[in-house]
């Protein structure tokens, strides 16, 4: 997929995920603790990945990966799509 296009895609899930967050804020101290980390997902089938980076009170995603970006990955999970969510 072109990476624009990917990343276009995945600006309403951000949008969404963060307005989520920003109702709870159990959630938002729990995601303070980990500010500045990075969380890659990588989907077998279909084939996709992205990283989540982790902020003091929101998640942004990115279509790169951390070696794409240069950015060390702290966690990382993968398997297929159904398996993953």
């Amino acid at each position: 997929m072109n990476l624009l296009i990917y990343s276009v895609a995945l600006m309403p899930l951000e949008k969404i995920l963060n307005k989520l967050l920003q109702q709870d804020p159990l959630v938002l101290k729990n995601l303070a603790r980990f500010s500045g980390k990075t969380l890659e997902v990588e989907s077998r089938m279909p084939s996709l990945s992205l990283s989540l980076i982790l902020q003091k009170d929101s998640i942004r995603l990115s279509p790169l990966s951390a070696e794409d970006t240069q950015i060390k990955s702290h966690a990382k999970i993968s398997g297929n799509a159904s398996d993953l969510i």
